[in-house]
């Protein structure tokens, strides 16, 4: 238990540190930061309020008075309370007094300048005590290092502080040499100094480097410094412990941090910072469960804190229970220790920014309101972007209060930056945009030369006088403003204006960020090689700054030929490297492979509500699988700490997240039905989907209703279509699964290249009724060609060539090949690079989908699949389906070590979902090259089969039930039958069959039932038999039920697996997007393709291939 409820002295003081074992490893690096969960900006000051110590003023005796000094932001935490100097001048009349001088006040003295950071004038105070015959104490020694310690390098303060700290991987030897910085070698001097005169570091200096460390996220140091001190004979103070809670889970060390709050607990050196840093840091590591515990504990004894209750209404927030931290609000609202605040506020604003759930949102946000909340711009800002994209009568009514007429109230620059960030915001209505323009400049602006408006000139106009307005009402834009205003300009390809923002931006006070140099970065490169890009791009690499990927790809196909170091565990850390990973394979060690389900069920009654998830119109059910809470807990954590987030957000941005071929991944806007722009390059990619699906729906009406006849007049009956891959199986199995929708048109597919596959094709069709479809983006695929060409031939047996057009069409990017074939340009449907073959069905590829179910249903199943799209791109990740899918089978494939995965459609409209399902999910994650091109190091991609059921249930599931291998299954039904014959009774039966044999691979057969099942048999057959009729069960399977198969549904269906596929690629570091395992057998069968025309084996074949190719020709012959 990490928590101990009751606390007595129940041992006497000890060192903690000594449960902790010294850290000896390489340098831990912290873990991933997750955009979406880090607590808020408005979370972070209430929390520093903890870390604030006592100012230290000079005695009153000395005439020094320290009065608040209005300082920007930006210099605030460097701003010296007491000028340096007028420090120095009263040093000086303190040390007139000789041995009489006051030690007290002058430790203040020397205080106050560590406060100020001024080594220097402390250094000089130093030789000024020696000069004075004035001894120095710890204290000042320690006010003198801690003056410096804020310009010292992590290696640094390693050499300083010990051999226990250079046990990291990168810490040099003491022998090596360092360009050290400035103060290193006046520090190791006072340090030498100290040494020899017997005295040692007071534990305020200590603290301070607690301080430092914990900024710095070295957990490790933290751990081995307080090794150290307690060597030396000093108790670390509850304070520095404080900040080891707080920075140890944040370096993947949460594993120390547990012992080490237990062990504080134990012996009564917990404070209620303590237990608030605890909360703070379980709700970091989503154990939401644990910070409720710590919560009550807090409670019990120290009473409610604001800070605490804010914690976990962000904890309960981001972990989807909502219901909890509404409760947790009403808690607040009645306690007379802490109300709801500012920070209360914003922590449900942005949660309903960043999640879209606004189901209460209006009752909430009322009612901060009604207390003045939020009370700064800043977070009227935070309401702006949540209702620009939500609700845009609110966002409307907000900016009128602060920017209407008679509002008598000036926008601050944060709300600026709202309105600007909004425009750029393809889910914000563009109308809703020039209102909230006119509202804020009613009367336009004129441009002046000078003005940042001036560089925006390609941007949209209502951008442009936002940003002219905020010029001349003098207000000063600030980081943040400069990289909205270069996204702006770049997204329009202006490379000219961004490099001239950027350069305004230097001479700017505004600190530069790494999208600024990115942004700046891309213009260069843009513009071509040049001086100044490569002195940009020697500094990046030289002080190891992030460049993007699309940066680096652009900079390596320029011939930069260099390896740019990239900070976060996705680029330096392996999933099994992971802190996580291994704390998933030690609950799987201690609990995961002894799982019993039937146990699971019995000690928790409500486990199928605890382990479900309804999303009309589908239930999954998970709760039949071999996991825990722990478990789950764990996997969600995985997730985030290897960036399914962040990664989700760059694929529906249109970022370039297929990096092998420096490829957007956008099958999502093929069924974006909501029309919002996705941007490519700078370009909305929705008005070319658009296009390309009413040249389809042209077509397909056309067929459909009789206006399109062929050469002899005669409506289309039969459609061909001719592809294969991606061009193949998803618009067979769709066609398949709809075929209750479609009219009489008769559809038919060619994909194999095995003659017979287009010969029994066509004896089915008569050619003057007949359509082709060619399937090929680039018209060279060479299967596909080939069958078309066939085709061709066959239909010219029976027509001239002038009646191609009239029977053939094609789905193609290459419109000249397209022509040369003799198919009309009109009749050419066009896809994109950004569309992959295995996702394609929703784009043109998909026209015989349309042709046989109509353009209206096609747009229903497109409508599902967007509905499916919203759902991943929103949900929380523990309630949403295909991550729980996707996370489910990482426990068995990486864990269990599970090879396969079964998947098992009771619908029989669905017989071809598994083998669409094996291209889908074996080309995408079938890869062992990680996205950095290393081996990878653990499991990939399963194998996936299955069958219909109940055909299965008489083929393969006497291998589930009673085989060697574990094999995870997926069950999908739908409640409801498009054919109820005889009464429903089929359907009946087959639902029974589907919920019955997960119960079956669940519970199994004991051989105690076998017995009693036999009872009246002879006992030498009984017992002959027992062990054939046991069943051992404890097989994990999910059940997905759908109300009724219906385009919508088998759209969301289908988009469910395809993120399914998508997150776990990402938690193995692979690529689910490119395919080139494919590509050597391509090119091997044109070489011995060859060979078989020319009837000439080459004997640069191995053996075995050699004699293959000539007992083929020999055949032949």
């Amino acid at each position: 238990m990490v928590f101990i409820r009751n606390v007595s002295r129940l041992v006497r003081p000890a060192l903690l540190t000594r449960c902790i074992a010294p850290i000896s490893y390489p340098t831990v690096h912290p873990v991933a930061s997750f955009p979406s969960w880090t607590p808020t900006r408005a979370f972070h000051p209430s929390l520093a309020t903890l870390d604030s110590q006592p100012t230290m003023t000079i005695n009153e005796s000395l005439g020094i008075t320290s009065a608040p000094v209005e300082v920007n932001e930006r210099e605030a935490r460097f701003q010296p309370e007491i000028p340096s100097e007028k420090l120095m001048a009263t040093l000086g009349e303190l040390l007139e007094k000789g041995s009489a001088a006051p030690v007290a006040e002058i430790e203040q003295v020397f205080k106050i300048l560590a406060d100020n950071r001024d080594f220097v004038n402390s250094s000089e105070a130093l030789n000024m005590l020696r000069k004075a015959g004035v001894a120095p104490t710890a204290e000042i020694y320690g006010s003198v290092l801690r003056s410096g310690r804020r310009t010292l390098r992590v290696r640094e303060i390693r050499l300083l502080f010990g051999e226990e700290l250079q046990r990291f991987g990168d810490a040099p030897n003491s022998s090596e040499t360092l360009n050290h910085t400035t103060f290193y070698e006046p520090m190791k001097g006072i340090l030498d100094t100290m040494k020899q005169e017997g005295i040692e570091l007071p534990v305020s200096f200590y603290d301070d480097m607690a301080l430092g460390l914990s900024g710095l996220q070295q957990g490790g140091l933290l751990i081995n410094l307080a090794v150290t001190m307690e060597k030396r004979g000093i108790q670390p103070s509850t304070y520095y412990y404080n900040k080891m809670l707080y920075t140890l889970p944040r370096c993947g060390l949460d594993d120390r941090a547990d012992v080490l709050f237990s062990r504080m607990v134990l012996n009564n050196l917990a404070d209620q910072s303590s237990y608030i840093y605890r909360i703070g840091s379980l709700v970091y590591l989503r154990r939401v469960d644990d910070a409720e515990h710590c919560f009550r504990d807090m409670n019990k004894l120290y009473g409610m804190h604001d800070v605490a209750c804010n914690t976990m209404i962000n904890g309960y927030l981001h972990a989807g229970q909502i219901d909890k931290a509404l409760k947790m609000l009403d808690t607040m609202k009645t306690s007379d220790k802490c109300k709801p605040n500012n920070v209360t506020a914003n922590t449900f604003v942005n949660y309903y920014y960043t999640s879209a759930e606004l189901l209460t949102a209006p009752v909430v946000l009322e009612y901060f309101a009604s207390l003045g909340y939020p009370s700064e711009p800043v977070d009227f800002a935070n309401l702006f972007k949540l209702f620009a994209r939500n609700d845009q009568g609110r966002a409307t009514k907000l900016i009128e209060t602060f920017a209407g007429e008679g509002s008598g109230k000036k926008l601050d620059v944060s709300l600026y930056n709202a309105v600007l960030q909004a425009f750029l915001d393809r889910l914000v209505p563009g109308s809703f945009k020039s209102s909230v323009a006119k509202i804020i400049s009613p009367t336009p602006l004129t441009i002046t030369v000078d003005s940042l408006a001036s560089l925006c000139l390609n941007a949209n106009s209502e951008f442009r006088q936002i940003v002219l307005h905020m010029e001349q009402n003098g207000v000063a834009p600030n980081g943040h403003t400069y990289e909205l205003l270069m996204r702006a300009v770049r997204s329009r390809q202006d490379n000219g204006a961004c490099i001239e923002i950027y350069r305004r931006l230097v001479e700017s006070p505004n600190p530069l960020q790494n999208n600024h140099r990115n942004y700046y970065l891309s213009s260069l490169i843009a513009q071509g090689d040049g001086e100044e890009l490569r002195g940009v791009v020697k500094t990046m690499k030289d002080r190891r700054q992030l460049i993007h990927d699309y940066n680096l790809k652009k900079l390596n196909e320029m011939g930069f030929e260099m390896q740019i170091p990239r900070r976060g565990p996705r680029v330096l850390m392996m999933p099994t490297e992971l802190s996580v990973w291994g704390r998933l394979t030690a609950h799987y060690d201690k609990e995961g492979k002894n799982l019993d389900m039937r146990t699971l069920f019995r000690t928790n009654p409500a486990r199928f509500s605890d382990y479900s998830v309804k999303l009309s119109p589908f239930l999954l059910d998970y709760s039949k699988n071999l996991v825990t809470e722990e478990t789950m807990r764990l996997l969600f954590e995985l997730a985030r700490e290897v960036g399914v987030e962040g990664k989700r957000e760059d694929m529906f941005a249109g970022k370039p997240i297929n990096v092998t071929e420096n490829r957007s991944v956008l099958h999502i806007a093929l069924r974006n039905t909501a029309g919002t722009p996705i941007m490519v390059d700078g370009q909305d990619v929705m008005p070319l989907v658009q296009a390309e699906l009413a040249v389809m729906k042209r077509i397909s009406e056309q067929i459909r209703n009789g206006q399109w006849v062929g050469a002899t007049g005669k409506r289309i009956t039969d459609v061909v279509n001719i592809g294969i891959g991606g061009s193949d199986l998803g618009p067979v199995m769709v066609c398949e699964a709809l075929k209750h929708y479609s009219a009489d048109l008769r559809v038919h597919f060619v994909s194999n290249i095995d003659g017979t596959h287009m010969a029994e094709t066509l004896k089915q069709v008569v050619a003057e009724t007949t359509l082709f479809i060619i399937v090929s983006k680039t018209f060279t695929t060479a299967e596909t060609m080939t069958n078309a060409v066939s085709a061709k031939s066959w239909f010219l047996q029976h027509h001239p060539a002038e009646a191609v057009a009239k029977h053939f069409v094609a789905v193609s990017t290459n419109r000249e090949a397209v022509a040369q074939f003799g198919i009309a340009e009109e009749n050419m449907v066009q896809f994109w690079d950004w569309v992959g073959g295995r996702y394609s069905l929703w784009s043109g590829v998909g026209l015989s989908i349309m042709l046989s179910i109509g353009s209206e249903r096609f747009t229903e199943l497109l409508e599902g699949a967007h509905f499916m799209d919203e759902h991943f791109r929103t949900a929380p990740l523990e309630k949403n389906l295909p991550v729980i899918l996707a996370l489910l089978g990482i426990w068995y494939n990486n864990f269990h070590g599970a090879q396969t995965h079964a998947i098992l459609p009771y619908e029989q409209y669905l017989h071809r979902f598994p083998a669409y399902l094996q291209q889908g999910d074996m080309e995408s994650n079938g890869k062992s090259t990680t996205v950095n091109g290393k081996a990878v190091s653990c499991q990939t991609g399963p194998i996936i089969w299955g069958e219909p059921g109940t055909n299965g249930q008489h083929a393969f599931f006497q291998l589930i039930h009673q085989g060697t291998k574990m094999i995870p299954a997926d069950f999908i039904a739908g409640t409801k039958s498009l054919n109820p014959i005889a009464h429903g009774m089929h359907h009946r039966m087959l639902l029974a069959n589907c919920i019955a044999q997960t119960e079956a691979l669940m519970v199994g057969k004991t051989a105690a039932q076998v017995d009693a099942e036999m009872a009246k048999e002879d006992p030498v057959r009984r017992n002959l038999l027992r062990t054939h009729k046991s069943f051992v069960g404890n097989h994990p399977t999910n059940t997905i039920l759908y109300d009724c198969l219906s385009p919508y549904t088998l759209g969301a269906l289908i988009a469910m697996y395809e993120h399914k596929i998508f997150v776990q690629g990402i938690v193995w570091d692979i690529n689910s997007f490119d395919q080139w395992g494919v590509e050597l057998g391509k090119q091997l069968a044109n070489v011995v393709l060859k060979e078989l025309e020319t009837g000439n084996a080459s004997t640069s074949h191995d053996a075995s291939t050699v004699n293959l190719i000539s007992h083929v020709l020999s055949a032949w012959n």
